[in-house]
């Protein structure tokens, strides 16, 4: 028979990969729902923007369509937080200052933190660099900086520390609030779980912080118990990137037009092109895009897609080819 302890950590342990289990198929599934709200508000918005340029229209209709516009990026930004919780929402990965990003983050958030909350920061120099999208990265950290000032009701102290472990760059946010039992620990990324009053809004803070942190490949853990406060942990592996790579720029004149979810977006994303005075190219399928590229990388000023479905899959791999070709994404989360 085991100890009580060894007991203890082995039903640790199985836990923890049962709630890593749980949480994956709750991505999966708020993945799957996300991007089907997503090809259908990008359809909204995309023709209620064309309807706004008529000339014909009266001011009641022109406030119809506002209304619709207001609704359809409401639900825009739910989707969006959702898409970041299944690790499905797109990203535009470059090479980050991680010192320099926890550091822009703190100075946005402070007017919002208000003046009573004091925040500490221990970012050594020469900090290495990481591979990733600086603004989820920024929501990552203003997300549990947020919650910090919540626990703490806008009033005590918040310690920030960034660190080079081995391969790794790692950001602790720790707070002096009252702290978590385990059955609020257990479930803190879950999409709407919040021990919140009614009323509040939450839910989709931390969940949305881990979606951010699995899509770098990087890892989260949170440490708190009553009356001990909340330390949330963020790990990153170093850059990759090679600094010839980084440095490259492109000047073209041509948009490579991916592969769409349907025909909506498609036509929305060549009329972009061609309001932006590119020449739109077309891919049949990914293969074909990253040939096109390759093959003139600097005639390509831009990579137009939607972002969903098989084209965010295809859109993956053409940036694991060309990490510096800019990109535009025809949806509403990120307009």
């Amino acid at each position: 028979a085991l100890s009580p302890e060894l007991a203890d950590a082995d039903e640790s342990v199985d836990y923890q990969a049962v709630q890593s289990q749980r949480l994956d198929a709750l991505a999966q599934m708020a993945g799957h729902v996300a991007h089907e709200y997503n090809n259908l508000l990008t359809t909204i918005l995309g023709f209620s923007g064309l309807m706004r340029q008529a000339s014909h229209l009266s001011d009641d209709e022109r406030d119809n369509l506002r209304h619709i516009d207001e609704a359809a990026h409401r639900a825009a930004d739910l989707t969006h937080s959702l898409l970041a919780f299944a690790r499905g929402g797109m990203v535009s990965f470059g090479t980050l200052d991680v010192n320099r990003i926890v550091e822009e983050t703190i100075s946005i958030a402070k007017p919002t933190l208000g003046h009573l909350l004091r925040v500490h920061l221990d970012a050594p120099r020469g900090t290495p660099s990481i591979d990733g999208d600086a603004g989820q990265l920024q929501q990552a950290i203003l997300n549990i900086l947020f919650n910090a000032r919540d626990a703490l009701n806008g009033d005590g102290d918040v310690y920030v520390t960034v660190r080079e472990l081995a391969a790794e760059v790692q950001i602790s946010i720790r707070d002096t609030g009252p702290g978590m039992d385990a059955e609020t620990r257990r479930r803190a990324f879950e999409p709407f779980f919040t021990r919140k009053s009614p009323g509040s809004r939450a839910g989709l803070g931390l969940s949305t912080t881990y979606g951010i942190v699995k899509g770098h490949r990087g890892n989260i853990e949170v440490d708190s118990a009553p009356g001990s406060g909340t330390m949330v942990t963020m790990t990153f592996p170093l850059s990759e990137t090679p600094k010839s790579t980084r440095d490259r720029t492109h000047d073209g004149d041509l948009a490579l037009i991916a592969t769409a979810a349907d025909d909506a977006t498609r036509t929305r994303a060549t009329r972009l092109a061609t309001a932006l005075g590119l020449t739109p190219i077309f891919a049949r399928d990914t293969a074909h895009a990253i040939e096109l590229i390759s093959s003139r990388p600097h005639r390509f000023a831009t990579a137009i897609g939607s972002g969903d479905g098989a084209d965010s899959t295809g859109i993956r791999a053409i940036l694991e080819t060309h990490p510096t070709l800019p990109l535009l994404l025809c949806t509403p989360t990120t307009a």
